[in-house]
């Protein structure tokens, strides 16, 4: 099972890097929304949305990214195939890398206030057919002091991103 798994991780590797090296940018396009409206109805399903809500999720982020590239595309000069600092693409990009990174860090600082980290520790030995071992767990808390730095973080980065944009 493993095999298989790391044999399609390769795979899909390779495919990945050939596409983002290779392709010119509508081809990229095209391809990164082939790869984003699967991603959109599985993670509808993943959120329990009914069937027709699931299939206008991926429609409107079908259009969001259509409407991305057509922006990205109209700004681009002719020949031009990479981030501009400073250009449009590179400010949607870091607007959305800062907001969903500081989203994170912010849910994980608020979750970490008030679900104890589980941890399983396993000790023991084996002689012939006996088995004998020791399985302890127990639960740990970060400090607060600690999940406060993660929330002022990530409440920081989501504003900092709010403002890119």
């Amino acid at each position: 099972m493993l095999k298989t798994r790391v044999m399609t991780a390769l795979v899909l590797l390779v495919a990945f890097l050939v596409a983002l090296f290779w392709l010119p940018p509508p081809a990229w396009a095209v391809f990164a929304g082939v790869l984003i409206a699967p991603a959109a109805w599985e993670w509808g399903r993943l959120i329990s949305l009914p069937r027709v809500a699931c299939g206008l999720y991926v429609l409107i982020v079908a259009a969001v990214c259509a409407v991305l590239f057509g922006l990205v595309q109209a700004e681009t000069p002719a020949g031009y195939s990479g981030l501009q600092a400073g250009g449009l693409q590179f400010g949607v990009y870091l607007a959305a890398c800062l907001f969903w990174m500081g989203l994170v860090v912010l849910i994980l600082g608020v979750v970490s206030l008030l679900v104890p980290i589980p941890r399983q520790e396993r000790e023991g030995f084996q002689a012939g057919n006996i088995s004998i071992g020791v399985e302890t767990r127990h639960s740990e808390k970060i400090s607060p002091i600690g999940s406060g730095v993660m929330i002022l973080a990530g409440a920081g980065l989501m504003i900092a991103g709010k403002l890119r944009s």
